[in-house]
């Protein structure tokens, strides 16, 4: 099958290449589309622990380590998540 659009493309028809560089386009975007935004960048890490920690600050642990923890809350985002260590302690909270 690939075989024999390659070779109607070689031999020269319109329409082939026209689907050609249809499909080409297509694909070389979906691959585009899908590798922006995949994974976080350090600067958006950075701010999503900046707020964690205010968060923490304003409305204390209590109130704060469940939105932290929350696998589909605010801390979690593609492959970025916050948690939390104690200092002696370990593992406090994460959110996957």
């Amino acid at each position: 099958m690939c075989a024999r659009i390659l070779l109607d493309f070689l031999e020269g028809g319109k329409e082939m290449r026209k689907l050609f560089i249809v499909v080409l386009a297509i694909t070389l975007m979906a691959g585009f589309v899908y590798a922006k935004g995949v994974k976080g960048t350090a600067p958006e890490a950075v701010k999503m622990v900046e707020q964690a920690v205010a968060l923490i600050i304003d409305a204390g642990g209590e109130k704060a380590f469940p939105q932290i923890s929350a696998p589909r809350g605010p801390f979690v985002d593609r492959d970025l998540y916050v948690y939390v260590v104690e200092k002696h302690a370990g593992y406090k909270r994460y959110g996957r």
